[in-house]
């Protein structure tokens, strides 16, 4: 499943079975730096890892790393905050002491969690990624859509012309040298997949 905008701890209570992504979505898979440098190998192009991701940082402006943050902290903090309006169902109450009680219901300072706290964290985290972090953090937070095409102008090349390279190089039958592509791209991709004895029999990958 892709890891969209939650949690650590969302995605690590996924039930058995269930393999988050490491990075932010499927897209993000063509953007993981080891996949671009398989590609520039096949092609024979030189690859800098540095300036890939300083190109990968700068598709990221001060809104959109604000949007983040709070489809972040909104994802996270959703499920406490239903979690309130379903423990009235769990009481045997009238509507009117239901209604009298509202106000202590959502009273911030009974909660056992704290909503500024998971945007401070949030905030953190994402700021942290975005200006400073590896291009894997960079990559667990950002949406792939926008990184991928940044991967393909490295190659020199459009998205679907690379998109479709990394796709029939997995697909290769040992034809010619994209045997050797599909090996690196196998090992590239290790950091973001399930193994693939894991998939087939449904069993979810240990952590990372």
């Amino acid at each position: 499943m892709d890891r969209d905008y939650h949690s650590d701890n969302f995605l690590g209570a996924m039930p058995a079975g269930i393999h988050p992504l490491a990075v932010h979505e499927v897209e993000s898979l063509l953007a993981m730096p080891a996949v671009v440098e398989a590609a520039a190998r096949h092609m024979g192009r030189e690859f800098d890892p540095d300036r890939y991701l300083a190109e990968l940082r700068a598709t990221v402006n001060e809104a959109q790393r604000h949007a983040i943050v709070i489809r972040r902290w909104k994802a996270r903090i959703e499920p406490h905050l239903t979690g309130l309006v379903a423990s009235t169902g769990e009481r045997n109450a009238s509507l009117e002491t239901l209604i009298a009680e509202m106000p202590t219901l959502f009273d911030m300072n009974q909660w056992e969690f704290s909503p500024q706290q998971f945007l401070g964290e949030e905030k953190a985290l994402v700021e942290a990624a975005v200006e400073t972090g590896t291009a894997e953090e960079f990559l667990a937070v950002v949406p792939g859509k926008q990184c991928a095409p940044v991967a393909a102008r490295e190659l020199g090349m459009d998205l679907d012309t690379y998109a479709g390279l990394i796709v029939h190089g997995l697909d290769s039958d040992g034809e010619g040298d994209l045997n050797d592509l599909q090996a690196d791209l196998g090992r590239a991709l290790q950091a973001g997949l399930p193994a693939r004895s894991e998939q087939a029999a449904g069993v979810a990958p240990e952590s990372p």
